[in-house]
């Protein structure tokens, strides 16, 4: 528990609620979605596993400025950076294929 949390048990809720959307999920932090991440799922946002959720969060430059600006503004007075991130909110909805075109 070095991040002060279990991560596997967090990665079961993350798998059980892409489970729940049927099987597949498009994630969304608090403030953007990471978008800029795509390319590591071939183009795509759809995560089928909470290592998909995982790796496109840890690879986005979208999610990791929102964090840097937002989370210190969340927590508390005197709020450890780890309390103001926990503040974070990870939405995961049902994945469907939309067509660009016809947005």
């Amino acid at each position: 528990a070095a991040f002060g949390f279990d991560v596997q048990a967090l990665f079961a809720q993350i798998d059980a609620a892409i489970a729940r959307l049927g099987g597949a999920a498009f994630p969304k932090l608090n403030w953007s979605a990471p978008r800029d991440a795509a390319w590591l799922l071939g183009g795509t946002m759809r995560c089928a596993c909470a290592r998909d959720v995982v790796s496109l969060l840890k690879c986005s430059q979208h999610v990791a400025h929102d964090l840097r600006e937002h989370a210190p503004h969340l927590g508390p007075p005197g709020a450890t950076e780890p309390a103001r991130a926990s503040r974070s909110v990870l939405a995961l909805r049902r994945w469907c294929e939309l067509n660009p075109a016809r947005e």
